[in-house]
């Protein structure tokens, strides 16, 4: 099993317990990809991801043990 850290932020913060603010330590058996949190947290596919900081775009996307991966909504203004 692989740990992955997950941090959700903004308005999507409210799936973790508040005490939580944002984050959890989640497992997924070896070779999970980013569509596996996505599926396991019910986020909405059209959400920004970045994995230890890197912004990543594919939902196919392997994890490695130990990774931050954070999820934000998209943001647009005007």
């Amino acid at each position: 099993m692989m740990q992955i850290h997950v941090r959700l932020y903004g308005p999507l913060r409210d799936r973790f317990p508040s005490e939580a603010k944002g984050k959890a330590t989640l497992e997924f058996a070896e070779g999970a990809t980013v569509q596996e949190i996505f599926n396991r947290l019910e986020l909405p596919p059209t959400l920004l991801v970045a994995i230890n900081d890197d912004h990543e775009t594919e939902p196919s996307t392997l994890l490695q043990d130990g990774v931050q991966v954070a999820f934000f909504t998209p943001v647009s203004g005007g």
